[in-house]
């Protein structure tokens, strides 16, 4: 648990003070402050989200860390505003588990891909030893024999293909 805390730390932190600084400058014009809460805000949450499930694999604990770290510049900014403010977190809510969802798209692409590439590694390993081994077997098989051996023996077969 304490490792997954770590992991979610830097996304928490650009997204803590994402949600606390930006208002601070776009809340004096409605204009602008509509246009951080409908793009900015949900941008951000979908790109934090897509990236750590990239990186580590769907995890939807994730997708409630946006709506959490909202939940105090709600009340700073909108305070009266409440209905307005929890539509927002569950936008967010929805923004992170999509981006999620995204981010566990390409990780297991890529995983697919990492492990056909372990796959066809272990046919070739296999695969050359099995060729040494059968190399080994034909040169302990034929270490007896000498030239006219062999040719005795392909006289010999050439006899029998004539029958």
């Amino acid at each position: 648990m304490k490792k997954t805390a770590l992991n979610y730390l830097p996304y928490a932190v650009i997204l803590f003070a994402l949600f606390m600084v930006m208002p601070m400058f776009f809340i004096s014009d409605d204009k602008y402050a509509s246009f951080l809460y409908i793009l900015i805000f949900p941008g951000a949450t979908i790109l934090c989200a897509f990236h750590y499930s990239w990186h580590r694999g769907l995890d939807f604990l994730f997708a409630l860390i946006s709506p959490v770290l909202f939940l105090p510049s709600m009340f700073m900014y909108n305070g009266n505003d409440i209905l307005i403010g929890l539509l927002n977190t569950a936008v967010y809510l929805v923004c992170g588990i999509v981006g999620s969802f995204l981010g566990d798209i390409v990780y297991s692409d890529e995983k697919k891909k990492q492990e056909k590439e372990k796959t066809m590694e272990g046919t070739v390993a296999l695969t050359m030893e099995r060729d040494a081994s059968a190399t080994d077997t034909i040169n302990n098989t034929t270490q007896g024999f000498s030239d006219a051996d062999f040719e005795n023996i392909k006289d010999d077969v050439e006899t029998y293909d004539a029958d």
